[in-house]
């Protein structure tokens, strides 16, 4: 997967895209979403079930963002989901630096479980259902399952490192966690955007894949056969 110059790019963007879209920290709000709703302020029953509410977004902001991603693309997904969860945390981080420690702005406080809900509902559409397609739809029919492998494998190691470091994070620098995700996502946007993975309906490995068969096809003696068998 990484030795063939074409395969690797897929990979990297693969990989890429996984690490980032778990960079969100999407994880981690929902593992420790009791804890950071008692921060804001709530008792154990209001956090189970804002905790439960926020795990619903998720299912409908799936099914919302499987029915759309053929209408309007892939990479205008990517690009809504991975600005807005930035959007999202900045919102949060703000709130719950301002209000948290008080616990007395209840108007504040509703702000910071909304934007928790936001940031769901924009992962749900542009990241996590198109994520799941854009790993497979990246890849060559013979070599998809190995991508797929990479990029399950790439989410798994990257919550991992997340979670571990979390429980620290918000006990020794509290909001300030939230500052790690924003970058990170600011420039993956930034790249999505420059370099164009998809364009609104064709996928970009089809797009390779015809461009190097008019090539091979235009070429001396060339009539594709070697594109498709390998």
């Amino acid at each position: 997967m990484f030795r063939r110059p074409s395969y690797r790019k897929r990979s990297l963007l693969a990989m890429g895209f996984a690490f980032i879209g778990q960079s969100t920290a999407v994880l981690v709000i929902n593992n420790y979403g009791p804890t950071l709703y008692k921060a804001l302020g709530y008792g154990t029953k209001d956090q189970l079930a804002l905790q439960c509410g926020w795990i619903t977004v998720g299912i409908i902001s799936n099914f919302v963002g499987a029915a759309l991603m053929d209408r309007i693309g892939r990479r205008p997904l990517m690009l809504f989901g991975i600005s807005g969860c930035c959007v999202a945390l900045i919102l949060e981080a703000a709130i719950v630096a301002t209000y948290a420690e008080a616990g007395t702005n209840k108007v504040g406080l509703g702000v910071g479980v909304a934007a928790f809900y936001i940031f769901l509902a924009i992962y749900g559409l542009g990241i996590d259902v198109v994520g799941v397609v854009f790993y497979g739809e990246l890849f060559p029919n013979h070599v998809r399952a190995k991508g797929l492998c990479l990029s399950m494998a790439t989410i798994a190691i990257t919550d991992l490192v997340y979670l571990q470091a979390s429980a620290t994070a918000f006990a020794n620098i509290g909001w300030k966690f939230y500052l790690v995700s924003m970058p990170l996502g600011r420039k993956l946007a930034a790249n999505m955007f420059v370099v164009g993975v998809y364009n609104h309906h064709r996928p970009w490995r089809n797009r390779h894949v015809l461009r190097s068969a008019r090539n091979e096809r235009n070429s001396p003696g060339g009539n594709g056969e070697d594109l498709w068998r390998h």
